[in-house]
C-alpha cells in the first residue's frame, strides 16, 4: 500500500490538500491530522519609551502532522522516539478495541 499528498494554492489563498492512497485496503484504517500550537502573551515597548507598551497574546504553530495507517499495525515512532499523540488518540478512537494500533497506542 502507498499513500501521499499534494498540497496546491495560490497567493492569498488557503491551501488545499489533497490524500490518496493505492493498494488493497481491506481491513480498518485511521487517520489524523495535527498542528503544534505555540501561544504567547506579550509586551512591546517603542524605542525611547514616550508612548504606552503594547501588551497582547499570539497564537501560531510550529508543527504540523498527519498520517493515514492500518489498525492492524502497531502505533509508529517518530524519529526522535516520541509517539505523535494525535496518532495515539486516532488509534484509540477510531480502531476496534483489540486491534495492534488501539492496544499499542
Amino acid at each position: 500500500m502507498c499513500w501521499g499528498g499534494l498540497g496546491v494554492g495560490r497567493a492569498g489563498e488557503d491551501p488545499t490538500h489533497f490524500d490518496y492512497d493505492v493498494g488493497d485496503l481491506t481491513g480498518s484504517y485511521y487517520a489524523w491530522n495535527s498542528v503544534g500550537l505555540v501561544e504567547a502573551d506579550f509586551t512591546y515597548t517603542c524605542r525611547g519609551g514616550a508612548a504606552k507598551p503594547v501588551r497582547g497574546h499570539a497564537v501560531t504553530w510550529e508543527t504540523v502532522g498527519g498520517g493515514f495507517l492500518s489498525c492492524g499495525d502497531h502505533v509508529p515512532e517518530d524519529p526522535f522516539r516520541k509517539t505523535d499523540v494525535a496518532a495515539r488518540a486516532a488509534a484509540r478512537k477510531l480502531c476496534p478495541a483489540g486491534s495492534r494500533a488501539a492496544q499499542s497506542a
